[in-house]
């Protein structure tokens, strides 16, 4: 018995070891990143550190010293949650908030494939190639020292939670992850097609309860605190460009395609199809959005089978529903879709194990690993890699992810 064990984890085995030393090797370059003092933007650590810092402080995680340039854009659970690293240096916090990541991308991996597959010998294969697919993804959260991870794990573990009825563990993950980064909050959606009345109820004594909690240290300047971050995050008050290349949603595709509002790229400062009124513009994300969301209900009510699966919580559909937080948020920056690892998963095993639809999911994970992994600068030049980001290769493939999880049948996860 402990031979055919032997040989199933052996590759396994040796992806950690070589992910942990590449994390090793990597390790110094990414930290740096940080920078050296929290008065100058060096990542989005650096704005981290500085909104803890000044949590701690001041009771106000958004007045910090880079505020003007690079604010703090979650509500101030977040910043809590990390205020012991703002009492270290930046280097310290850097290093362990890296350190932390890498944690996070172990967990988020062995989460998605537990959730796709229960047998070890499907297990195995499905980590590696996943681990492979989202490489990109994971180096690029590690060098700006972003949130993506711990947020994608927090999806995870809430539908891990709900597979094995944990009360509450699964309501207060989705809430800390709704807290953080607003998007996952199409999942209480999804719970409302389900009828998942309790979970939703138990959610929301969870997300009240941690901001309320949060908001206890702001004291009597928590409204105003509280009105200037729905301003800027929710508002767009900042005034962030929806064009920017780097924007690979599904609104920052449209304004690119239809507008001539200018890309921020240096090569290609407009790649517009057509001219449209900006206006215009946004009715047409309104349109494809609301048909989109449209689309996965009907998809989803649709493919219920029998009235156990009324209120089931099913893979292909959480999968598809990661995919579509990234479509519909006004801004995804290309680490967000760090959120892909769910659906990758689904993918994979069906390419690995499925009897129908194994080639076309075999084809997309192709297709996805040469547009997001082989299209950085140091391969293809800075010219080349931003043809790709101007016209919008990661919402394309994150189109063909969505569309493919809702064309899924249960029984094939």
């Amino acid at each position: 018995m402990e031979k055919p064990l032997s040989k199933q984890t052996f590759p396994l085995v040796i992806t950690l070891v070589i992910f942990l030393i590449l994390a090793t090797l990597l390790s110094t370059s990414a930290i740096s990143k940080a920078g050296l003092s929290d008065t100058q933007y060096g990542n989005d650590f650096t704005v981290f550190y500085a909104a803890a810092k000044n949590f701690y402080y001041q009771n106000d995680p958004y007045n910090h010293k880079i505020a003007a340039k690079t604010p703090y854009l979650y509500l101030p659970l977040f910043a809590l949650l990390i205020m012991p690293l703002g009492l270290m240096s930046l280097a310290n916090a850097a290093t362990i908030w890296y350190w932390l990541n890498i944690l996070f991308t172990i967990l988020l991996l062995v989460c998605c494939t537990r959730l796709v597959s229960k047998e070890r010998s499907k297990q195995v294969p499905i980590i590696i190639i996943l681990f492979i697919l989202s490489s990109r993804l994971i180096l690029d959260n590690l060098f700006w020292g972003q949130v993506n991870i711990l947020v994608a794990l927090l999806i995870a573990i809430w539908f891990l939670a709900k597979e094995n009825s944990y009360k509450w563990l699964g309501e207060l993950a989705l809430a800390i992850a709704i807290s953080i980064k607003i998007t996952p909050i199409l999942l209480t959606f999804y719970l409302i097609l389900k009828r998942r009345w309790q979970d939703l109820i138990n959610l929301s004594i969870c997300f009240s309860l941690i901001t309320f909690i949060s908001l206890i240290p702001l004291g009597s300047n928590s409204f105003v605190l509280l009105k200037g971050w729905f301003q800027r995050t929710i508002l767009n008050k900042e005034g962030f460009n929806w064009a920017y290349a780097g924007n690979q949603s599904l609104r920052g595709t449209l304004e690119r395609l239809f507008t001539t509002t200018s890309t921020e790229s240096i090569y290609y400062p407009t790649v517009n199809i057509i001219t449209l009124p900006s206006k215009t513009s946004q009715l047409i994300f309104i349109f494809t959005a609301f048909s989109l969301v449209f689309y996965f209900s009907y998809k989803t009510i649709r493919q219920i089978k029998g009235v156990n699966q009324v209120n089931k919580l099913l893979d292909w559909q959480v999968g598809a529903l990661c995919a579509l937080m990234l479509l519909l948020s006004n801004l995804s920056w290309k680490a967000h879709f760090i959120f892909l690892t769910l659906p990758l998963a689904i993918i994979i095993k069906i390419a690995l194990f499925g009897k129908r639809l194994s080639k076309i999911s075999l084809a997309v994970l192709i297709v996805f690993f040469l547009l997001i992994s082989l299209t950085t600068q140091p391969i293809i030049g800075v010219k080349l890699h931003q043809w790709f980001e101007t016209h919008s290769y990661y919402c394309l493939i994150t189109l063909i992810i969505f569309f493919l999880c809702l064309n899924l049948k249960d029984q094939e996860i």
